[in-house]
């Protein structure tokens, strides 16, 4: 029987017993290499391949000539009955089949039907099936895995270059205006985590952390603030200060930031940007309305220092995308094609400031 199974196109390596629990045991995690796993595929394609009519016509050779022909009650024409036993073996797998041949020889007298065959196959081809889903299974989890890691390489790279550009604008708002007003990274990351963008008194919104590249002060001190205020929100969260008087440093800040630094710091103890207790983590509390409120004073603080006038129609920099915030909307008013709305929005927008001094 042998020399009438297929030569095996694939060499052959056996799976060994880790192989075997990775492959049969759920409750087993490893994974195997997708070069063997591709292996083991081409193995069982192999062993898989259908037998063709004329394999299947030597295994019902072979029971003709071992087993006794059913009685005429039951087949009452053995000739037909033999002839059409291998159309119905010729899709089954040769190694099955020949397995299957040889069960039937061992344990029946008379040949049976050809479902009793294809049954005692479908049985032996089970194991195989089960590997084919493993291997199926497997190779997923390597592609989720290697899909996870290239997202993860460009989380990284992306918050590579994010850490890359704050120690840029960090060094460059040094440089022109020394320590009284340098920002670290750690407080733009702050400051930038807890308002990415700001609201123009004339309706539009822009990341206002792209003026530190251009080196305007006024970012560099709404940066300081916002950065202390977020941080005593995160202080206030831990417990490390009292309910509310993150909202009030907030607005201590707006009118003298060295003092609600020390405040800060006098109330937990340390310096609130000290290395060992600065948490860089995201921290997605929702905000008091108190807190929210003081904030808002502080981006009109800022508007005003920038020096936003009805004579100022300059818009700030190029609208970007923002991690947090996703697109930022575009540009609401056009000053050219309505200029008497421009100029009521520009009024409104001086009389808010007026009355947020």
């Amino acid at each position: 029987m042998g020399d009438v199974i297929p030569i095996r196109r694939t060499e052959r390596v056996e799976p060994d017993e880790q192989e075997r629990r990775a492959l049969f045991d759920p409750s087993y995690t490893q994974l195997l290499p997708l070069d063997r796993l591709a292996q083991l595929r081409r193995q069982i394609e192999d062993d898989e391949a259908p037998a063709g009519l004329q394999v299947a016509a030597k295994a019902v050779a072979v029971l003709a000539a071992c087993l006794y022909m059913p009685g005429a009650n039951f087949v009452p024409d053995s000739s037909i009955f033999l002839e059409r036993m291998p159309e119905m073996f010729a899709d089954q797998p040769a190694k099955a089949l020949w397995a299957a041949i040889w069960e039937v020889r061992r344990t029946k007298n008379y040949i049976p039907p050809a479902a009793t065959v294809l049954a005692i196959c479908e049985e032996l081809r089970k194991p195989q099936r089960q590997i084919l889903r493993a291997i199926d299974a497997m190779e997923e989890e390597h592609h989720r895995r290697r899909k996870e890691a290239e997202r993860q390489a460009e989380r990284e790279a992306g918050r590579e270059g994010a850490r890359r550009l704050r120690e840029e604008q960090a060094a460059r708002i040094r440089a022109l205006y020394g320590d009284a007003v340098a920002v670290s990274p750690e407080e733009i990351q702050l400051a930038t985590y807890l308002r990415p963008i700001m609201r123009w008194p004339i309706g539009k919104i822009f990341a206002w952390h792209e003026s530190l590249d251009r080196g305007e002060l006024w970012a560099a001190k709404h940066c300081r603030r916002l950065a202390l205020a977020e941080r005593a929100r995160r202080a206030e969260l831990k417990g490390l200060i009292s309910p509310g008087h993150a909202a009030a440093i907030a607005r201590l800040a707006m009118v003298d930031q060295p003092a609600a630094r020390s405040k800060l710091a006098e109330e937990i103890g340390e310096d609130p940007f000290a290395e060992q207790i600065v948490d860089l983590a995201p921290c997605s509390a929702e905000e008091g309305p108190d807190f929210n409120a003081a904030v808002m004073q502080l981006e009109a603080a800022a508007w005003k220092e920038r020096g936003i006038f009805e004579g100022d129609l300059t818009l700030p920099g190029p609208l970007v995308q923002n991690e947090r915030f996703g697109p930022v909307p575009a540009a609401t008013l056009n000053f050219k094609e309505d200029p008497e709305k421009t100029a009521a929005a520009l009024k409104r927008a001086k009389e808010v400031l007026e009355l947020q001094r």
